[in-house]
C-alpha cells in the first residue's frame, strides 16, 4: 500500500523532545507589507501506511501553478509494523512575489500526491507583518 499523507502543516518553529515534536505558530496564511517578501518556516509532513521504503519531495509553485519556485531535496522514509507513522520536518525559505494562494505540490515516490495552499495577503501600510 502506498503511504497516506496524514498531515501537512506549516509552522514557525519545531522542537523535538523525547521522540515528540512541539510545533509553534501553525499557520496557513502569510501577511505581507510588500513584494517580494520572504518567510522562513517549517513544513511537517506526516505519513502512515504499510511497511516499505518511500521518498517524497515538495515543489513550491506560483499562484497559477505555472512555475516551480523551488523544489526540496528528496526525503527518504520507511514505514514498518513497529513504526507505521513517520513525520518529516523540512525547513524552507519561501519567497512570495505577489498576493494570492501559492501552492505546495507533494511528490510521493515520483508521483503527484496533491496540492496544498498557503494564502498571502497584503497588509495596509503601517500595519505590522506577522504570520497567522
Amino acid at each position: 500500500m502506498v503511504p497516506v499523507l496524514c498531515n501537512l502543516l506549516f509552522c514557525n518553529k519545531v522542537a523535538a523532545e523525547s521522540g515528540r515534536y512541539n510545533l509553534e505558530g501553525i499557520f496557513y496564511r502569510i501577511h505581507a507589507l510588500g513584494y517580494p517578501c520572504r518567510h522562513r518556516c517549517f513544513v511537517v509532513a506526516g505519513w502512515c501506511g504499510d511497511s516499505g521504503s518511500h521518498s517524497f519531495t515538495l515543489k513550491f509553485l506560483t499562484p497559477d501553478r505555472g512555475r516551480v519556485v523551488f523544489e526540496t531535496p528528496l526525503h527518504l522514509f520507511s514505514l514498518s509494523v513497529a513504526t507505521p507513522y513517520f513525520n518529516s520536518v523540512v525547513e524552507v525559505l519561501l519567497t512570495f512575489e505577489q498576493e494570492g494562494a501559492h501552492w505546495f505540490e507533494i511528490i510521493l515516490n515520483g508521483h503527484s500526491g496533491g496540492f496544498f495552499p498557503i494564502h498571502v495577503e497584503t497588509l495596509p501600510h503601517g500595519a505590522l507583518q506577522r504570520p497567522v
